[in-house]
């Protein structure tokens, strides 16, 4: 099995709450994590995990399952984009994969994935339901094992273009648009810390 399999075979899909469909969308979001008023969903104790919003970060702790949680924007398959996140692997697994979902679907059962882990190793996946695939799974020297590392992913029309710590890794074109949901993703056995989660018009940087 590959590793990128592994993830996603262990993601624990949590059931979408009603106030998160209800909420008021923005085509674009600027995240500092000071409180929750942006209204992420899944914080507090759940069943093999915890995750917390205070004093600047999103703190996420798969300790037995991997989590997500994420923010629903105003984006269509029309829209250009740009998903940018600035996270910090704490303790757990130090093989274990963290990073961004994007294109997520409401029902949260297709999404592209594009993260990292402290081996030097990335992942850029698409998962549309039924089939998984692995678009490019590599290392690179950009990434800074247990230190902060920023990820990027700009979509411009059908064309995403995949940043660590503002160095380019990788670009492909992916067809599929599933949904409007955006947001980070840690594996299971290990916890992470988000200090910055934007969303953003790629045009105006």
């Amino acid at each position: 099995m590959k590793a990128g399999n592994s993830l996603y075979s262990l993601v624990f899909f949590l059931v979408l709450q009603a106030g998160c469909l209800a909420q008021d969308q923005q085509p674009y979001l600027v995240e500092t994590f000071d409180s929750n008023d942006q209204s992420w969903p899944f914080i507090g104790n759940g069943d093999g995990y915890n995750i917390s919003i205070a004093d600047g970060h999103l703190v996420m702790d798969g300790n037995r399952t991997a989590i997500h949680s994420y923010k629903k924007i105003a984006v269509t398959e029309e829209t250009d984009f740009a998903v940018y996140g600035k996270m910090i692997f704490l303790e757990g697994d130090h093989l274990g994969w963290m990073g961004l979902r994007f294109m997520m679907s409401e029902q949260a059962d297709k999404y592209c994935s594009f993260v990292f882990n402290n081996d030097k190793g990335f992942l850029v996946a698409v998962n549309k339901g039924k089939k998984y695939e692995v678009l490019r799974q590599s290392k690179s020297l950009v990434v800074k094992p247990y230190d902060y590392n920023s990820l990027t992913v700009i979509k411009s029309a059908y064309t995403y273009k995949f940043f660590i710590n503002d160095k380019q890794v990788h670009e492909e074109k992916i067809k599929s648009f599933f949904g409007p949901l955006v947001g980070d993703i840690t594996n299971q056995n290990m916890k992470m810390q988000v200090d910055e989660f934007q969303v953003y018009d790629p045009k105006s940087g």
